[in-house]
């Protein structure tokens, strides 16, 4: 097989090329100047894909093929794209009208639906549409769909909203998400709360409002800051501790010795008293160390007891005696026992780097980090307090501190020395996962806009992974009356003026000509023209009647059935002459506005029926669209006509109908930018001008021809009455060249010849 052609579709012609070279044409633009359509035709139907009743626009049969997959109103496509006569339109609109309904597929999350799927298509065919959801490495998700052999597949599904750790004292620390609300508890009473959507709807809001508490880390995980709440994944009390926080102490506090004759002396630190007791009647006692709130004065009172010997060690004598490490009934003696300072701050390392060093000597302390960024010193002498000291350590944007026991005035300088090791955190992800996969899927070729649906009471969890599973419930449907009525209601609104359809049930064609004539009347001012015909085996007679019970100027009716190759699988077929009048359409909306049908070659192997000439004139008689063999051996229409019943050529010609309506719409749309404008105007000088000004591009077009003092418009009448105005002229459309009467006189030359002798 060689190579294929090079097509040239313009200008409502198409040809194919295979020789190398540069090719043009010009193209009468069908509508001319006036500003309004002339070619939008639309064919109605029965398909197998496609949305019903929606006006659908293809530019080329390959976008009808993909959008329709199969059945009459395809085939009637195809052939209004492939007319004859080296003639294509530029788009062909399409409808269709059988109702359908789309597969679907519900995804389930533990048992419980979370997703409605629907197909991207109407019809049985999508029920071959299958899909199945699996998860990748790094946490994300894969979304695969097969579809008659052809495969979609969606990679690296999923949103990493933010991280949260939690930085404070307790031991449990969750999270929990429903799509209305994110709620942390711990087990610290006072820190836990509930964040309401409603009042912070972003994730930007949301993780500003989480690091608002003293003792929760929040951070965009590459995500959109303007992602709504709502979209987070549900999930039920994650935990968001990650490694243990590390204890940084003081130094031991006060030292304390038994200078009396008691031999079992016991001291105790618990619950904010400081006791001691011993064998010696009178020397037991409990003191409140709220009484005695820093070491200074608890020092004092042990020592003011006679049998005790107290010191405080370290320099820092206010140091709050209520960071004293709990102990139970310490032995006390004559050698002295050390008393140490509660855990005085906790730390967590929240950065990229690994395991972060921290060293403390009397007067400073050293992070060490694999991160160079992150090694830095900190002199106890600008940060004396533990409250300044954390709040620096909190600066750095890598550590999270807390200090304990609310003594943040306590002195930074009783630290203990020393080296410790914060182990590198784990932070809790949140994801939107859920949300991530609806609108991909949205956006997916298998599914599409509109196409994907939470049920009621669904929560935002990822579907269960699965294995592929097909989607159900898809059929094409048959019309009814009532389908059709609805169809012809949708396109009611639409700019079109040409409609066909391959049907050929005399009832569809009698709400396509109603359709028409309604549109057409002067209140819904959308004239709109149609071509129908019949099925195979139709008789003459058969076409008559219908032909006359169809009696409209607005309409024809073509006859007979049609030999054609399917430009859809190449192989040729007898078909109805609802199919020729679908070429019509084609060929109509491709030529210029007075353009006629007449002897137009129709692209055809042969008619259905050949015709005598008899019989062809029979048909125009009676208002058939008539295929016939032209003198010239084509195979065209014979003459472009309506089933108008008359002899009105101007009503029975279609390519004047045409005119007359193309240029009724040109003129009410010049006028109508008048309306609700005040009438000054009372000699109507600025309609008459603007009616010359179209009469004369009509005239240009080749719409009207002059009278024979070469007005384009004549008899011209404006009346007005109160807010009517009233326009009345008179003008010559043009009309088809369709017959060629030749004369010859024959006579028999005779000639007289004198001889003179």
């Amino acid at each position: 097989m060689g190579v294929g052609p090079a097509v040239f579709s313009s200008a409502g012609k198409r040809s194919e090329h295979y020789l190398p070279g540069a090719y043009s044409r010009s193209a009468a633009v069908p509508a001319g100047g006036g500003g309004v359509s002339a070619g939008n035709g639309v064919i109605l139907g029965k398909s197998t894909g496609g949305k019903p009743q929606t006006l659908r626009v293809y530019s080329t049969l390959a976008e009808a093929i993909d959008d329709l997959t199969d059945g009459e109103l395809l085939e009637g496509v195809a052939h209004a794209f492939y007319p004859g006569g080296g003639y294509s339109p530029q788009s062909v609109r399409a409808m269709r009208v059988n109702p359908g309904t789309q597969s679907e597929l519900q995804l389930l999350s533990g048992g419980s639906p979370v997703m409605i799927l629907k197909s991207w298509d109407w019809g049985s065919h999508t029920n071959q549409l299958k899909m199945r959801l699996s998860a990748e490495q790094g946490g994300t998700f894969r979304a695969d769909f097969m579809f008659r052999g052809v495969s979609e597949t969606i990679s690296n599904i999923g949103v990493r909203a933010f991280s949260l750790e939690y930085t404070g004292l307790g031991t449990t620390a969750t999270l929990t998400i429903d799509g209305e609300q994110a709620t942390f508890t711990s087990n610290v009473g006072g820190e836990s709360f509930s964040v309401a959507f409603a009042d912070f709807p972003t994730v930007g809001e949301l993780v500003n409002r989480l690091n608002d508490s003293s003792v929760l880390l929040a951070s965009f995980t590459g995500t959109d800051e303007a992602m709504p709440s709502t979209e987070l994944d549900a999930v039920t009390d994650v935990s968001i501790i990650g490694s243990p926080p590390t204890s940084v102490e003081n130094t031991k506090s006060i030292t304390l010795a038994y200078t009396g004759i008691g031999i079992a002396v016991t001291a105790t630190i618990a619950g904010g008293a400081f006791s001691v007791s011993s064998d010696v009647d009178g020397e037991s006692f409990s003191v409140d160390l709220a009484d005695y709130p820093t070491l200074s004065e608890l020092v004092g009172y042990l020592n003011g007891t006679g049998y005790l010997a107290a010191a405080v060690t370290g320099a820092d004598t206010g140091a709050s005696s209520l960071n004293l490490t709990e102990v139970s009934n310490v032995a006390l003696g004559a050698d002295t026992v050390s008393f140490g300072g509660a855990k005085s701050f906790s730390i967590r390392y929240t950065g990229p780097g690994s395991d972060v060093g921290i060293s403390i000597t009397g007067t400073q302390m050293t992070i060490t980090s694999g991160i160079t960024e992150e090694n830095i010193t900190i002199p106890f002498a600008s940060f004396p307090t533990l409250g300044t000291l954390v709040g620096q350590l909190n600066d750095t944007g890598f550590l999270a501190a807390v200090v304990y026991n609310s003594d943040s005035d306590a002195s930074s300088l009783n630290l203990a020395n020393g080296s410790v090791t914060i182990p590198s955190s784990t932070p809790a992800l949140f994801a939107s996962n859920f949300y991530a996969l609806f609108h991909v899927l949205e956006q997916s070729l298998s599914v599409g806009p509109g196409n994907v649906e939470k049920p009621v009471g669904g929560e935002n969890k990822m579907p269960d992974v699965s294995e592929f599973k097909y989607f159900t419930g898809g059929s094409a449907g048959t019309y009814t009356v009532a389908d059709w009525n609805d169809a012809l209601a949708v396109l009611e609104g639409e700019d079109i003026q040409v409609v066909s359809t391959p049907s050929t049930d005399p009832a569809v064609h009698a709400l396509i000509k109603i359709h028409c004539e309604t549109m057409s009347n002067v209140v819904n001012r959308r004239e709109r023209t149609w071509f129908l015909g019949g099925d195979i085996n139709e008789t003459i007679e058969e076409a008559l009647d219908r032909a006359h019970t169809l009696n409209s100027e607005l309409g024809s009716y073509c006859y007979p059935s049609i030999k054609a190759i399917s430009p859809l699988t190449g192989i040729a077929k007898t078909m109805p002459a609802s199919y020729f009048a679908c070429k019509c359409l084609g060929m109509e909306i491709a030529m210029s506005v007075n353009a006629t049908l007449t002897w137009k070659s129709i692209d055809v192997l042969d008619w259905g029926k050949r015709l005598s000439t008899s019989a062809m004139e029979r048909l125009i008689r009676g208002g058939v669209l008539v295929g016939g063999q032209t003198d010239d051996n084509r195979l065209a229409v014979m003459r472009s006509l309506t089933t108008y019943q008359g002899n009105k050529l101007q009503l029975c010609e279609r390519s004047m109908v045409r005119e007359d309506l193309y240029m009724n719409r040109d003129f009410r749309r010049i006028v109508s930018s008048g309306v609700g404008e005040p009438g000054v105007d009372v000699s109507g000088t600025s309609e008459r001008t603007a009616l010359m000004i179209a009469a004369s591009d009509w005239r240009a077009q080749g719409l009207i021809i002059p009278d024979d003092e070469g007005n384009n418009v004549w008899g011209i009448v404006i009346r007005k009455t109160g807010d009517k105005t009233y326009i009345t002229f008179n003008r010559y459309l043009v009309a088809p060249q369709n017959f060629f009467f030749i004369t010859s006189n024959n006579m028999v030359y005779e000639s007289q010849t004198t001889i003179t002798v």
